[in-house]
């Protein structure tokens, strides 16, 4: 997949009133200088989209690698997505991904022993994207504050471990104090196609041709996502039959009192996550994609 670069140029003022002064504004320029990395596009026949009557998306997603606390996942099955586009053009896209169709299985390592089992995912992975090719792990919509983790439960000798992935996690993590680099991020990569629509004349007639896009009468455009992130953070809840690799078994009277003395709960952290994964995420009766161009402004 190609990726999105786009390196804006910055042009240099020079003042009428003598060389001298342009440097200075050149400068003040540059300081408040926004680059345009792209937009998400979205457009459907005859329908306008907002926060009241958004668009619904879905997709589908293969995960390539995915790692979290002691946990090595693998899907065989293609994952699910879902979301909404609220307008015509924005600079973020928001997904939920479901592993519920998935059936992924889990690898752990106690030890010298390898288990591997079907994890169930209690909550979908909510991933904020953003054009400059940064994402966010988010909480479920209208928790601004006290954030839903996605978690995921696992079967040990017989018990269930679980290990949290909690929200407003950025990747990458310096995208935080740099919102606007020079050159787009490339923890999120995106990238627009197009396919032939299946089924009836009647649907097929809901895609007209399309010239600001290229697309011909009966084409779909669709949104190709690529991610690739990395050092995410996860924590697992110490029980009798769940610890780290390496530390000897707690009681729960144990875990308790250890609790109690402490004031927190007792948890192992994890700070070395790996999510790879392709999407392919598709408007229904309408077309998703990614432009580089800005919006033509309107007559």
């Amino acid at each position: 997949m190609r990726r999105v670069r786009i390196l804006v140029g910055l042009a240099t003022a020079l003042c009428a009133f003598g060389v001298l002064a342009g440097p200075a504004l050149a400068k003040r320029h540059k300081e408040h200088e926004k680059h345009f990395y792209g937009e998400f596009t979205a457009s459907a026949l005859g329908k306008s989209f907002s926060e009241t009557e958004p668009g619904i998306t879905a997709g589908l997603g293969e995960v390539e690698e995915f790692e979290i606390a002691q946990l090595k996942i693998r899907c065989p099955r293609d994952v699910r997505t879902s979301g909404k586009v609220t307008a015509a053009r924005s600079a973020t896209y928001t997904t939920n991904v479901s592993f519920k169709k998935g059936k992924c299985l889990a690898v752990r390592i106690e030890g010298k022993t390898v288990e591997e089992s079907k994890i169930k995912f209690t909550k979908p992975l909510v991933i904020k994207y953003r054009a400059n090719g940064s994402a966010t792990f988010e909480g479920e919509a209208g928790e601004a504050e006290i954030v839903t983790p996605a978690a995921l439960t696992f079967k040990v000798k017989g018990a269930a471990c679980t290990v949290t992935i909690p929200g407003e996690q950025t990747f990458p993590l310096k995208a935080i104090k740099k919102t606007e680099p020079s050159e787009a991020y490339s923890a999120a990569e995106y990238a627009s196609e197009h396919e032939e629509v299946e089924g009836s004349k009647k649907k097929k007639a809901m895609f007209p041709e399309n010239p600001s896009t290229g697309l011909l009468a009966g084409e779909q455009e669709y949104l190709e996502i690529e991610d690739s992130f990395s050092k995410i953070k996860s924590y697992e809840q110490v029980t009798e039959h769940c610890r780290e690799v390496g530390t000897p078994r707690k009681t729960e009277q144990e875990i308790k009192e250890e609790e109690e003395s402490t004031g927190h709960p007792d948890v192992i952290y994890y700070a070395k996550g790996k999510f790879v994964a392709y999407f392919e995420e598709k408007l229904n009766d309408g077309d998703l994609g990614f432009s580089t161009e800005p919006a033509e402004p309107e007559a």
